[in-house]
């Protein structure tokens, strides 16, 4: 039985989660009306969100080590305050410099949930620590699902200034409860014992073993974070592109699409955070790798429905696979640095962000579309399944047979 005080970490872990996606996923449905009111082209609008995207990545690192030397818990309290304060901040810009520089806070402090928040729930769950990430990441799904129709349904109501102040708002609500709560010691640091976390006894005596998860991962974890800042960049413009004349121009239409892809796919890991409970999880992972690597082909040509099905199956196998990623993660990293180890992971993933950007404008500058860049999307995913499929993982299976049954999240 959990006690309240793991539940409530959970639940603000989730909280925090559905936030960063949320505003990391909102501002690429509201370039799209910017283009009009400012009357600048979309390639040099998108790239207004690329220096926070940079320190997204830049500041996974030292937010992770922060968590690992200072507290966790007051990391997410300057998560929430600061992060929604920028956003709250945004919606007064009055031109593309102070945007920036305000897209440039949410990115700064944006960069703490991953390396801090992940680690941090997980260290409070007892069992069951691949369905505790996928719900964890169902949070995250719902964010990116949100940010395209919240938003566009804001603009609809109000402008694009209150798709930035309503969030930002809340956001900063969110920090004060959550400070007043920390102050107060019903949240803290501490969850299960290290020798009882999930994956603790595992591999802890075979470093090869472990150096070879984290080497598979570099390259995988960068390549998947590509694809994902790409798609969650250019989704909106493409089915407004794409789908044909009903969505000609219409960001509403556009938006609310975007939610539908990101909301069935957050679900859908539900399903990976199942597998990760019982299956081998480089069975998983590179499951979900052959899946991408056959979809980001097709998404160089496809229009209409073919289209929408064929986005919503990309961002479900790619979030299917994060409840193996992260158990794997967590399970080889040394005890004392698991934060610092997925900050590791997210500089990756988060650093390929303002890599998606570049490609996105210099692809849309040179061609007018988007088909090219996909074709090199899908050349990187199928070196990456290869990659994945080719380390010599078998070794990791031999390691994981000596988990104790004490620790039935971590057994493959």
């Amino acid at each position: 039985m959990k006690s309240r005080a793991a539940w409530q970490v959970i639940g603000i872990s989730c909280v925090g989660h559905f936030y960063f996606h949320y505003f990391a996923a909102m501002y690429y449905t509201i370039v799209v009306a910017l283009t009009v009111e400012w009357a600048l082209p979309y390639h040099e609008l998108i790239t207004l969100w690329s220096l926070g995207a940079l320190l997204v990545a830049l500041g996974a690192v030292p937010a992770g080590r922060l968590a690992d030397r200072w507290s966790a818990s007051g990391m997410m309290v300057i998560y929430f305050l600061c992060m929604g304060a920028f956003t709250f901040a945004a919606g007064f810009a009055r031109d593309p410099f102070q945007l920036g520089l305000c897209l440039a806070g949410i990115g700064l402090f944006g960069a703490i949930y991953h390396p801090v928040g992940i680690p941090w729930m997980i260290r409070h769950t007892s069992g069951h620590t691949g369905k505790w990430l996928a719900v964890n990441g169902v949070f995250g799904g719902f964010g990116s699902a949100a940010a395209g129709g919240a938003t566009a349904l804001l603009m609809a109501f109000g402008d694009w200034r209150l798709a930035f102040l309503l969030p930002g708002f809340l956001c900063v609500l969110t920090g004060l409860w959550m400070l007043q709560a920390w102050r107060r010691g019903r949240i803290g640091d501490d969850g299960v014992a290290r020798s009882e976390a999930p994956g603790a006894a595992a591999g802890n005596g075979n470093r090869g073993a472990r150096i070879q998860i984290f080497i598979m991962l570099l390259f995988s974890m960068f390549v998947m974070g590509l694809i994902f800042n790409v798609m969650q960049a250019v989704m909106p413009q493409l089915f407004t592109e794409r789908m044909g004349e009903a969505l000609a121009g219409n960001a509403v239409g556009a938006g609310l699409l975007v939610s539908v892809v990101y909301a069935i796919s957050a679900i859908m890991q539900l399903g990976g955070g199942w597998l990760a409970d019982r299956f081998a999880l480089k069975r998983i992972y590179i499951g979900a790798w052959i899946l991408q690597s056959v979809i980001v082909f097709v998404l160089a040509e496809a229009a209409g429905l073919p289209l929408f099905l064929a986005a919503l199956l990309l961002a479900s196998a790619g979030a299917g696979a994060l409840p193996a990623e992260n158990m794997l993660l967590f399970r080889y990293a040394p005890p004392e640095h698991r934060s610092l180890a997925f900050g590791l992971k997210f500089i990756l993933f988060f650093g390929s962000g303002p890599v998606a950007l570049e490609l996105i404008a210099l692809a849309r500058e040179l061609t007018g579309g988007f088909g090219g860049l996909f074709l090199a999307l899908g050349g990187l995913a199928m070196i990456a399944t290869l990659v994945a499929a080719w380390l010599p993982l078998r070794r990791l299976d031999r390691v994981t047979q000596a988990v104790p049954a004490a620790a039935p999240a971590a057994a493959e």
